[in-house]
């Protein structure tokens, strides 16, 4: 019997998976990819150690009280196409070579704003809109072209293999749900170990673990107007009497349960769809790239717990857990959940419409079904009570002074700008934050609702169940839809799991329907490029620049270094915190055992107000986060007004800033 050939099996194999159409795509994409890295390091070797001179001029003017805040706008004359883009090219300024009329010692701050824009405060009149303001040095380094190029190369390859994989059938839709869940896993414990500052509501919430006692979580308000579920502040408290209060034990409850819904995700995929279907892929991609769900898996809110409620009920439902057993695990939900008695009743709905039956009798529909009717009647019964003993307390006017404007208007003539409005909330639940395919996105959501109709009717009812309650709850004024983002589409992250239910359930369905195999290929070419894009995405949220939000413990500990440090008496030193800022404040003075004096002021603060005035303060720390930029310039001019030295350092992120202001006077 002969040996068979390696080489020759090697071949055999390659050409059963990889079609020919795929290499060619693969020999094109590779040769494409090869000039630009070339064409990359030779540009870049080219400019290596080259200094380039280009006018800045000014470009607009905002006046703020005692400084003024200038645009400058460098007008690049070399390779000007290549430097607009950060993602092409890093232009770093060596020097500016100001224009004689202009006094630079004036400045009191200058920050870069884009390849070409600087910001500059100064107390100076300076020259007019347009006019010059003299030249600066430059270099370019063309590295990020490089690594774009290199980018989209893997990204690009590895949707070509994973097609040519799929289309042999080598590499499963189940394959692919598999590695996005482990990658979302591995996100998510990436962003508990390496976790973020606690910031505004999350310190306003963690001292309703730490700062009270156990009799003030009933009967009355939680402080600093927030309101979270029972158990999750009990668990949370009780793990933090163990553990201590600090990042790790509050963001444990977030992680673990942001690591179930994706697990969850899988079982709810295979039970609707089968684990071979382009709807079971669909449904995991759509949950892994949730970047709603990844956010709340790391921020102490209770609504990724809200959101992991909504899928177990649905599993729990699909599973045809006994009803008993259903309202046992619906109450933990509730107690864990405000809204998870939404989700509950819906889910009911499903199970009595499976009760029916024709010809239909309402009589002795009820006496056949007295278990199930009793049994719900049970579960309204003791929501009622938790909302009278426990929620209603915390439905304060400040909750609904903040998200009024988020509730569905009475006036039918407001509907279509609201509409309008509320689009951007649902951001977060499109694919990896895709917020232009939202309108494709409820498109296909409602062939999905057709394609339960058709042939799940008992899942349509449970979806059409939660959306008429979720409408409904506004309508009446009683529960938002949030506002627009990731972090206000919070509100109804718990709608998380039937959104991906309705939207893969018309993205399989559209998928059976297509006879012809190349719209099958797009179709997957779509899905695999969403999940990719996602991949990378999601890679970028979780770096500090990105994922960071008004951090605080920073400045808050040197704060307190500084400040016991200094041998200047206690009556000479003075704190001042803003008002949104205190939270953070108090949270890591707690953890940190810091004894700071500080005076809390907001911002309503102007001027004329004494408050800063009437301490004999030789030194000043002012901390302020979670601020608008008018009032951030507000507060800079009044530091100014104090000392011309003052000293401003900023924290900037993606979603927020934060700010420490040194006065030495």
């Amino acid at each position: 019997m002969s040996k068979a050939n390696p080489k020759a099996t090697l071949k055999t194999t390659l050409n059963a998976i990889f079609p020919k159409w795929a290499k060619i795509s693969l020999v094109i994409l590779s040769i494409i990819a090869s000039v630009g890295i070339i064409s990359a390091i030779a540009l870049d070797l080219a400019r290596k150690n080259k200094i380039y001179t280009a006018n800045i001029s000014l470009h607009d003017k905002n006046d703020i009280i005692y400084t003024t805040e200038y645009t400058a706008r460098i007008h690049f004359q070399s390779l000007k196409p290549l430097l607009r883009s950060k993602h092409i090219s890093t232009v770093s300024v060596l020097k500016f070579l100001w224009s004689e009329n202009i006094k630079s010692a004036d400045f009191t701050s200058i920050s870069h704003s884009g390849q070409s824009i600087y910001h500059i405060r100064t107390t100076q009149d300076l020259v007019a809109l347009g006019d010059s303001l003299g030249q600066v040095e430059y270099e370019i380094d063309f590295t990020p072209l490089l690594f774009s190029i290199l980018k989209y190369y893997f990204g690009i390859l590895l949707i070509i293999c994973a097609i040519a994989l799929i289309i042999s059938g080598t590499l499963g839709f189940r394959h692919i749900a598999y590695a996005l869940v482990a990658f979302g896993i591995v996100v998510r414990i990436y962003q508990y170990i390496f976790h973020k500052d606690l910031w505004l509501d999350e310190a306003a919430v963690a001292y309703s673990a730490y700062g009270i006692g156990w009799s003030e979580l009933f009967f009355q308000a939680l402080p600093n107007l927030q309101s979270a579920p029972f158990l999750f502040l009990v668990v949370s408290k009780f793990l933090g009497s163990i553990f201590g209060y600090g990042e790790h034990t509050l963001y444990f409850l977030p992680c673990v349960f942001g690591i179930a819904t994706l697990i969850l995700a899988l079982k709810i995929a295979k039970l609707l769809f089968g684990n071979k279907t382009m709807g079971f892929l669909a449904f995991v991609v759509l949950v892994c790239g949730s970047l709603g769900l990844l956010y709340y898996s790391a921020e102490f809110k209770q609504y990724g717990i809200e959101a992991f409620c909504g899928f177990l009920l649905i599993y729990c439902y699909l599973k045809h857990l006994a009803f008993k057993k259903f309202i046992a695990i619906s109450v933990l939900c509730f107690l864990s959940s405000h809204t998870g008695i939404f989700v509950a009743f819906a889910c009911i709905a499903g199970y009595f419409y499976k009760t029916f039956s024709m010809p239909f009798s309402l009589k002795s529909w009820i006496k056949s079904n007295s278990t199930f009717i009793f049994l719900s009647a049970f579960l309204a019964l003791l929501f009622i009570i938790y909302y009278f003993g426990y929620i209603r307390y915390q439905a304060v006017d400040g909750f609904y002074n903040y998200w009024k404007q988020w509730l569905i208007p009475l006036n039918p003539l407001e509907l279509p700008n609201f509409f309008v409005k509320i689009l951007p909330v649902y951001s977060g639940f499109t694919p990896f934050d895709c917020g232009n395919i939202i309108p494709l996105y409820m498109l296909v959501s409602c062939v999905g609702l057709y394609a339960l109709w058709q042939n799940k009717r008992d899942m349509f009812v449970v979806c059409a169940g939660i959306l008429v309650i979720y409408v409904g709850l506004s309508v009446c004024q009683i529960y938002p839809f949030g506002h627009g983002g990731i972090i206000g589409g919070r509100l109804s992250l718990f709608m998380s799991v039937f959104f991906y239910i309705m939207c893969a359930s018309g993205v399989n369905y559209l998928y059976d329907r297509f006879s012809a195999k190349w719209w099958r290929e797009l179709l997957i070419v779509c899905i695999l490029g969403l999940a990719i894009f996602g991949a990378y995405k999601n890679a970028q949220k979780f770096l500090p620049e990105h994922r960071h939000i008004q951090q605080t413990h920073d400045f808050i500990t040197q704060i307190a270094k500084e400040y016991q440090q200094s041998k200047l008496s206690d009556s000479a030193k003075c704190v001042f915190v803003y008002s949104s800022a205190r939270y953070a404040f108090f949270y890591y003075s707690y953890i940190d055992n810091l004894t700071i004096p500080h005076k809390i002021f907001d911002e309503k603060f102007n001027v004329k107000d004494t408050k800063f005035y009437d301490f004999p303060c030789q030194k000043i720390w002012i901390l302020a986060s979670h601020y608008w930029d008018n009032w951030e310039k507000l507060l800079i001019a009044h530091a100014k007004s104090l000392s011309k030295n003052a000293e401003i350092k900023e924290s900037q992120s993606n979603f927020g800033s934060s700010m420490l202001i040194r006065i030495e006077r």
